[in-house]
């Protein structure tokens, strides 16, 4: 059953890692093994589909909203009774997140849109979050050669 639907996809994945196109998984399994099947795991379907580039920036997004929605609940959790809603929040779309992947990994939703109103709800919160950890600026390169000096002389001037 379904073990073998996985196995075929992985081999197709790595046989033609940017992948088959949208929706395809379908089409190629049936091109190949008879009637069309679902691929019964959304990662395998976005492996398949989207290539191993397109998989490894979905695991990307989700790790990262998930990394990004511990450090917001961490932070609320240490508010005290401030951080109260966003506790909650944060704890909701966390079992959402993790629901989402789980049945990901046993049916196929891949382009469901549950999957993406939890990917968009979280990044809303996460882009949102006023107690979510600071990044600092980063530094302007730096600029050498005749270019640099001109910048820097132009500084100069203009301080002056």
């Amino acid at each position: 059953g379904r073990i073998a639907i996985w196995k075929r996809g992985i081999v197709w994945m790595l046989k033609r890692p940017w992948g088959y196109g949208l929706e395809n998984f379908p089409v190629y399994f049936g091109w190949l093994n008879g009637p069309e099947r679902a691929a019964h795991n959304s990662l395998i379907q976005y492996g398949v589909e989207l290539g191993v580039l397109g998989l490894a920036a979905y695991l990307l997004i989700c790790g990262t909203l998930v990394k990004s929605m511990l450090a917001i609940r961490h932070n609320a959790l240490h508010a005290g009774a401030n951080g109260q809603y966003t506790l909650v929040l944060t704890g909701h779309m966390l079992a959402m997140l993790a629901a989402s992947f789980t049945t990901g990994f046993f049916l196929s939703h891949a382009y469901y849109p549950m999957t993406y109103m939890a990917i968009g709800i979280c990044s809303a919160i996460v882009l949102g979050a006023t107690d979510a950890p600071k990044l600092a600026p980063a530094a302007p390169p730096a600029v050498t050669g005749p270019a640099g000096r001109r910048q820097r002389q132009l500084k100069a001037f203009q301080s002056a």
